[in-house]
């Protein structure tokens, strides 16, 4: 969930969101590689560049900031751990 911005203490109706993300197939025209350590490295097949990232992060990203937007209750609220 952290990996996309969302805190799971705050804002467990998107976890769901997040698991959709964890297992998002690679799309087509990429592949998923591990380096030498195991860690994921996507590789775009088009013009050969890699990326740490998941090629589709970015877009579950704009999906959580329409959520977000839709649903204000869901934000998290800043300073509330102060209180």
């Amino acid at each position: 969930a952290q990996f996309l911005g969302i805190n799971p203490q705050v804002e467990q109706g998107l976890i769901w969101l997040a698991e959709e993300a964890l297992y998002a197939p690679v799309p087509d025209g990429w592949k998923e590689v591990h380096d030498l350590h195991g860690s994921p490295v996507y590789l775009n097949l088009a013009d050969k560049t890699t990326s740490w990232e998941h090629p589709l992060d970015a877009s579950y990203r704009e999906k959580l900031r329409q959520l977000r937007g839709k649903n204000a209750a869901w934000a998290p609220r800043r300073g509330s751990e102060a209180s």
